[in-house]
C-alpha cells in the first residue's frame, strides 16, 4: 500500500462507516449491522477495525465479516453453496452470527471490475455480462436471506477502478482505465435498479460526498479527501476565529436571520457574527472549490493578528490545505507580532507594499487587500493606493484567482453595527457607492477585466474567470 492509499484509508475509514451508519439508522431502529464482502466491506482495514479499534462505534453494534477475495460472479453462480448466512460464523471466524432483525450489508464487485469482466468479455458484450452477474448476485442474496423471518438488507455500490501505481503490485488488473470506468458505471446502475426492485437499501458513497461516480482512483480519493478537509476546516478551525453568538456583542454585530437575510446591527437575530464572517468564509471556499490544488499561494497587504486576525486565518488555511502566505506591512511592530504568532508557512515582510509586490513572481491563488487605512470622509487616497497594489500583481492572476478587499461597504447600512454605527450617521447623506472605500477603484478594474463579483457586503469578493 503506497503513501497516498494509506492516507486515504487513515482519513476515510471512519468517515465512510459514519455515513453508512447514519443512512441505516435513518431507515430503521437500532439493530446489529453486519458488513459482508471483500476488503471493501469497510473500505479498508482489518475485520475488527471498526468495532474494536474505533471507540466512536462501540455502541453501534457493527460486525465485519471478511469473505476474502470473492468475485460477485462466483458468489452469484454458487449462491448458498459459497457461504451460508446461517453458518457465516464458521466461514469468517468472526464470532458474530447473523440473527433475525439484524441488517446485512453486502460489498462485492471490485475484483470483477478490475479483471474478470475484461478477461471474459467477447465482442464488447460487457453490459450483458454485468447484467447477468448482478442478477445472480441479487438472487444469491435473496436465497441467503430467505432462511430468516426478517432481515434488513443493504448493498454497496462498487468502488472506483484503480491503477497499478496506486493499487500496488501483486494484484491482477486487466483492461484500460476507460474500460473499467465503464464497467463500474454500468454495474452500479444495475445494483441500484435491483435494490429498488427488492426494497434493499442502496448505499451510494459517491452521492453522500456529492461526487459524480466514478472518476478514476486518484481523482476520486483526491476529491473525497479535499471535501473532508474543507468540512473539517470550516467546522473546526474557522469557528476559532469567527464565532456565532446568540446576542450582539462588540465583535459580532451582524444579525443573521432565516432565508440568508443579514442586517448589520439588526435586532433579534437568530445569531450574530462578525461583519466579515460570510465574505471571508466564501473567499476561502472559492479558493478550494475553484482551484482544486494541493498547494495555495496567498498574498496579503496589511497584516493582522488582531481584529479579524486575517493573517492567522490564512496561516491556518495553508497549514490545513498546504501552501504559503506572503504578507507585507509598513508597521514593524505589527510585522514582528504577526511573525511570532504564525507558522513557518507564513512570511510577513516589513516593507512598502508598492516596492515589495513587484518582486513577486509566483502565480497568486488568493489576494487580500487591506493596507492603507481608509478615511471614510475621503476614501479616494486609500482606494488609489489599493489600485496601485492591485496593478503590481494582476499579471500573476490565473483563472480561479480569488480577490477579497476589506473596508468597502456596499451601502452605509453595512458599516460595522449598521445604523448604530458612528460612521453611518456621518456618511449616510453623502455616501457614494462608486467611491465607498479601499476597493472602489479595484472593483472598477475587475469589472473591466471581466471578473465575477461573488459578494459585496462590507468587503468585496471577486474571482477571475
Amino acid at each position: 500500500m503506497n503513501k497516498f492509499t494509506f492516507l486515504f484509508y487513515s482519513i476515510l475509514k471512519k468517515k465512510y462507516i459514519k455515513i453508512t451508519v447514519c443512512i441505516i439508522l435513518s431507515h430503521m431502529e437500532k439493530t446489529i449491522i453486519h458488513f459482508i464482502g471483500d476488503s471493501h466491506r469497510c473500505y479498508g482495514g482489518t475485520p475488527y477495525s471498526v468495532e474494536k479499534n474505533n471507540k466512536d462505534f462501540n455502541d453501534c453494534s457493527i460486525k465485519c465479516h471478511p469473505v476474502g477475495p470473492v468475485l460477485m460472479y462466483n458468489f452469484g453462480i454458487k449462491k448458498g453453496l459459497y457461504f451460508d448466512l446461517k453458518d457465516l460464523n464458521s466461514f469468517t471466524y468472526t464470532g458474530h452470527p447473523v440473527n433475525d432483525n439484524d441488517m446485512v450489508i453486502f460489498s462485492l464487485g471490485e475484483i470483477d471490475v478490475r479483471c474478470h469482466i475484461k478477461k471474459n468479455e467477447v465482442n464488447g458484450n460487457y453490459k450483458e455480462m454485468i447484467d447477468d452477474i448482478v442478477k445472480n448476485y441479487f438472487d444469491a442474496i435473496k436465497e441467503n436471506i430467505s432462511q430468516y423471518n426478517n432481515l434488513y438488507v443493504g448493498v454497496y455500490n462498487v468502488v472506483p477502478p484503480q491503477d497499478l501505481v496506486t493499487f500496488g503490485g501483486g494484484f491482477p488488473i486487466i483492461g484500460t482505465k476507460e474500460e473499467r470506468i465503464k464497467y463500474t458505471l454500468h454495474m452500479n446502475k444495475k445494483i441500484k435498479e435491483y435494490c429498488l426492485v427488492n426494497n434493499f437499501l442502496y448505499i451510494d458513497i459517491f452521492d453522500k460526498f456529492h461526487i459524480k461516480e466514478p472518476v478514476f482512483f486518484d481523482e476520486y480519493f483526491s476529491n473525497i479527501i479535499n471535501k473532508i478537509k474543507i468540512n473539517d476546516f470550516f467546522t473546526i478551525i474557522y469557528p476559532r476565529f469567527f464565532k456565532k453568538q446568540k446576542c450582539r456583542t462588540s465583535e459580532e454585530t451582524l444579525a443573521n436571520y432565516d432565508n440568508n437575510v443579514l442586517i448589520p446591527g439588526g435586532a433579534k437575530g437568530l445569531y450574530y457574527t462578525h461583519i466579515n464572517y460570510h465574505t471571508i468564509k466564501n473567499a476561502l471556499l472559492e479558493i478550494v472549490n475553484k482551484n482544486h490544488k494541493n498547494y495555495y499561494t496567498i498574498v496579503e497587504t496589511g497584516c493582522s493578528a488582531h481584529g479579524t486576525q486575517s493573517t492567522l486565518i490564512w496561516d491556518n488555511f495553508v497549514n490545513h490545505f498546504d501552501g504559503k502566505v506572503i504578507s507585507v506591512d509598513l508597521n514593524q511592530g505589527s510585522v514582528d507580532k504577526t511573525n511570532k504568532l504564525t507558522s513557518n508557512k507564513t512570511k510577513v515582510v516589513h516593507s512598502d507594499s508598492l516596492k515589495f509586490l513587484p518582486s513577486l513572481t509566483e502565480k497568486i491563488d488568493f489576494l487580500y487587500l487591506d493596507s492603507y487605512d481608509v478615511v471614510w470622509t475621503n476614501p479616494l487616497p486609500s482606494a488609489e493606493h489599493h489600485l496601485k497594489e492591485f496593478n503590481c500583481v494582476k499579471h500573476l492572476f490565473h483563472t480561479g484567482t480569488v480577490i477579497l478587499i476589506d473596508d468597502t461597504p456596499c451601502c452605509p447600512e453595512w458599516f460595522d453595527n449598521g445604523k448604530d454605527s458612528h460612521w453611518y450617521k456621518v456618511c449616510k447623506d453623502t455616501f457614494d457607492p462608486e467611491m465607498c472605500g479601499k476597493g472602489s477603484l479595484v472593483n472598477k478594474e475587475l469589472e473591466k477585466m471581466g471578473a465575477k463579483k461573488i459578494m459585496h457586503q462590507y468587503q468585496t469578493l471577486w474571482v477571475i474567470n
